[in-house]
């Protein structure tokens, strides 16, 4: 869908180089699938047989989010260098690489903080 409003109000070189940063930040998003993956399973059976299973969210929160952060910010600063590697096709699609790593960032971030909703099916306090 995305492509297809790119196509419409731009021309074919805008599509490509969407596309070039796309394939880049797929990186990031398996690595992000597969904590998805991996946090589903982790937190409900935590849930489960744990007693303190607050104080395990709290403490997985404060470790995970400043590495997801990090490791955002690492990508972003270390963008050029992803392009030296990779080649120089991909030197356009660098502008558009930290507003497409925002993606997989806040959803892992969504994933490890919203657990608790859908543990005591409240959305209030």
């Amino acid at each position: 869908m995305d492509k297809i409003a790119l196509r419409t109000y731009t021309d074919f070189d805008q599509v490509g180089i969407y596309a070039a940063a796309l394939k880049i930040v797929a990186i990031f998003k398996i690595v992000q699938s597969g904590f998805q993956i991996f946090w589903v399973s982790l937190s409900y059976e935590n849930y489960e047989n744990n007693e303190n299973a607050k104080d395990f969210f709290e403490s997985t929160s404060l470790i995970v989010i400043p590495i997801t952060l990090i490791v955002g910010c690492l990508i972003i600063l270390s963008k050029d260098w992803l392009i030296l590697l990779l080649g120089e096709e991909f030197h356009s699609a660098s502008i558009l690489i930290p507003l497409l790593v925002f993606i997989p960032i806040s959803t892992m971030i969504r994933e490890v903080t919203g657990k608790g909703i859908d543990f005591v099916k409240k959305t209030y306090w």
